[in-house]
């Protein structure tokens, strides 16, 4: 990945240790997630998978979480103008990213992007699987880093929205899962859906507030 100079020590300065933190929960989560995967992949076919598995690639987190940096850094760069004249100082460089938040959705759309140009779960299927089954369990795996991706999302980005996780009906869910597989996952797309998807969850806890 090919960046100025000026990017990379931004990153270094006011990112790298964030991002490595941000590595090793995702890391974790993913490890989480593919466990729970495996229980159920396990309590629905016992040990007809033979020798299959299921693993993270940490070298492609740690590739994505940088890229999800980058993209932070280049959109605070464009977007966000302090009422400084150096735009190479340091001052300047600390009041735009050390002050300055993007929304859950622009987050959510950047680390999309990069789960899905990086994808971090791969799976294994022994070829001694019965081939209806090895088609079945294939098909179901087949969406694995959409389906973490949605679930990182709502359970981690979008948690500041009470019950998060539970907001999403199963066609909403499908619905997202469904673009990540086979739609375009450029930015501007991502972040409607995101955006939406917020605005969404903020309306239904609105009106469950009003309620109670």
């Amino acid at each position: 990945m090919k960046i100025s100079k000026r990017i990379n020590f931004i990153f270094k300065k006011f990112y790298a240790v964030e991002a490595k933190g941000h590595a090793r929960q995702l890391c974790h989560y993913l490890n989480m997630f593919i466990e729970s995967t495996v229980n159920e992949l396990v309590d629905r076919y016992g040990d007809k998978l033979g020798e299959s598995y299921i693993m993270v690639n940490e070298s492609k987190v740690i590739l994505l979480i940088d890229g999800f940096y980058l993209d932070v850094i280049r959109y605070k760069e464009y977007h966000y103008s302090p009422d400084i004249d150096d735009i190479s100082s340091e001052e300047w460089m600390e009041a735009i990213h050390d002050k300055n938040h993007l929304s859950d959705a622009k987050l959510s759309c950047y680390l999309c992007k990069w789960i899905l140009k990086n994808p971090p779960i791969s799976f294994h299927l022994d070829p001694n699987v019965e081939q209806n089954l090895y088609d079945d369990v294939a098909r179901r795996l087949g969406y694995l880093n959409e389906a973490f991706c949605v679930n990182y999302i709502l359970g981690e980005i979008f948690s500041s929205e009470k019950n998060s996780e539970h907001l999403i009906d199963a066609y909403i869910n499908r619905s997202i899962l469904y673009h990540l597989r086979y739609r375009t996952f450029e930015e501007k797309s991502l972040f409607l859906l995101f955006d939406m998807l917020s605005h969404l969850m903020k309306k239904i806890n609105q009106v469950a507030n009003n309620e109670s």
